[in-house]
């Protein structure tokens, strides 16, 4: 999709992910993560490249119906264990 093109997206199921378990999503699938209550939690997302790679990202503003393109530079952090 380009940048500001319009699209109506419709939910196709949902699920829990919890402890112990994974997702995946193919390249052309769209996703949303919904974090429930006050605990902290961790993590990981791989997508195939490093995010700095990453071919002009694009997010979904519900709000106007339309993608628009994540300018913002990732935050990209080492283990520290």
């Amino acid at each position: 999709m380009g940048s500001g093109a319009a699209a109506r997206l419709e939910l196709r199921r949902e699920f829990a992910v919890g402890p112990g378990q994974a997702a995946a999503y193919l390249p052309d699938e769209f996703h949303s993560i919904h974090i429930r209550g006050e605990r902290a939690i961790c993590h990981l997302h791989l997508y195939g490249r490093r995010l700095e790679d990453l071919l002009e990202p694009e997010s979904y503003d519900a709000a106007t119906a339309a993608f628009v393109k994540s300018y913002a530079k990732p935050e990209v952090r080492e283990p520290c264990a």
